[in-house]
């Protein structure tokens, strides 16, 4: 009964380690965004993207960050 046991937890142990060692993959790597668009509508949770576009927050830091944010 114990050498069922061993061996089951052998078993495991094996797919563990296989599942995590690094696989070679390659990754694409998306190009740096510089425009956004957000778009908001009157619901609970959203009214302070209304504030933001109104008092010109976004501009604000977009401007700091060097991006341009549309609030639609």
């Amino acid at each position: 009964m114990f050498e069922r046991a061993e061996m089951m937890y052998r078993q495991i142990f094996a797919a563990a380690l296989a599942f995590s060692l690094p696989l070679p993959v390659s990754f694409a790597q998306a190009a740096e965004k510089t425009e956004s668009k957000v778009c908001w509508s009157i619901y609970v949770g959203w009214m302070p993207w209304g504030h933001i576009q109104e008092t010109d927050l976004m501009k604000k830091w977009a401007d700091k960050y060097g991006i341009k944010v549309d609030i639609v």
